[in-house]
């Protein structure tokens, strides 16, 4: 017969999952805590960030690309404000590229069905 431990009904097997529950508990244990939990979250991943970079190195593998996603979403999440300004500058950047390209695509459609 297989005995389960009775944590395992509070904390899932997902890493992810764990994580959650603790922030959740630590939130209603001691909120007061929750920006000094952020802070050491920040600066415990954001050497990592900066190793890892924003774009992907020639002859990189797919984990350090999972990896590199995995930082820089748990750094926003954590509200990192460079973190932040950076996506909010390529997004705004992808957007305007985006726009133009499909504007000059659209308009290049018009003339060669006239």
């Amino acid at each position: 017969m297989e005995t389960t431990h009775p944590w395992s009904r509070i904390l899932p097997d997902h890493p992810e999952m764990t994580s959650m529950r603790i922030f959740e508990m630590m939130d209603l244990a001691a909120p007061e805590e929750m920006v000094n939990m952020k802070n050491f979250l920040i600066d415990f991943l954001e050497p990592f960030a900066l190793r890892a970079g924003w774009e992907a190195k020639s002859g990189q593998g797919n984990l350090n690309v999972l990896l590199r996603g995995t930082l820089l979403t748990a750094l926003a999440e954590l509200g990192h404000q460079s973190t932040i300004d950076e996506v909010v500058r390529r997004f705004n950047h992808h957007c305007v590229c985006y726009r133009f390209t499909n504007l000059d695509a659209f308009a290049c459609q018009i003339k060669t069905e006239e």
